[in-house]
């Protein structure tokens, strides 16, 4: 269990320090206030969850991005076995995550620019897998796999940013909409009331109204 703690913080600590901040530049980018407001959301938020992943007698391979079981079935025992075999691999290619995340970050925007902060911190430390790269293997044959990474990855994050956006507008306060009331039978019997009697008066009018115009008979103004 040791081993495979100072191998998770280890693995966290290449990620935050050399990959995002180094490697990517965004220490640099966003200086070291919101720097150290994004190190602190990650460690709140998601390093225990992290250090989890590695705690267990058996870590296995998740298979490729595709989808796919992991041709080898790769299970490595941290405390007897190399981890290496076994890469932190992220669903959404690390480098596009983090060339969409600095193209949104300006001078007066949070550590996050206009990217929802949960999304981010999800890409970077939760939608992550592990993936076999055995050397004996060849390419073709490792879950691990840098050539498809782009295809699948440009993929996931366009439905992750979708799904985030819709979820933002779900959120939004809208109007209840109205619902037409349910038919009652009793309605339709009054209504049939009203129309009969509307049309017995209109006959009763009219066959008055026909007296009036048409007047007595001949034979009767003959007396």
């Amino acid at each position: 269990m040791a081993m495979a703690r100072k191998c998770a913080q280890t693995r966290w600590s290449t990620l935050v320090n050399k990959r995002l901040g180094a490697d990517n530049g965004l220490r640099d980018l966003l200086g070291e206030t919101r720097w150290a407001d994004f190190l602190k959301a990650a460690k709140q938020h998601h390093l225990a969850k992290w250090l989890q992943r590695f705690e267990g007698a058996s870590l296995s391979c998740s298979g490729d991005r595709a989808g796919r079981s992991c041709p080898q079935q790769t299970v490595v025992q941290p405390a007897t076995q190399d981890l290496s075999i076994l890469q932190i691999d992220h669903d959404v290619d690390l480098k596009l995550t983090c060339e969409k995340w600095r193209s949104t970050i300006t001078l007066d925007s949070t550590w996050n620019g206009n990217l929802p902060k949960k999304r981010l911190l999800m890409l970077l430390f939760e939608m992550v897998h592990f993936r076999c790269c055995l050397p004996h293997v060849p390419v073709q044959e490792r879950c691990h796999r840098l050539d498809l990474a782009n295809y699948h990855s440009r993929k996931t994050l366009k439905h992750v940013l979708r799904e985030s956006r819709r979820g933002d507008h779900q959120h939004e306060a809208r109007p209840p909409k109205r619902r037409k009331p349910a038919d009652d039978p009793r309605n339709t019997v009054v209504q049939l009331q009203l129309n009969t009697a509307a049309f017995n008066l209109s006959f009763s009018t009219n066959t008055a109204l026909g007296e009036v115009i048409r007047g007595p008979d001949d034979a009767q103004l003959a007396h």
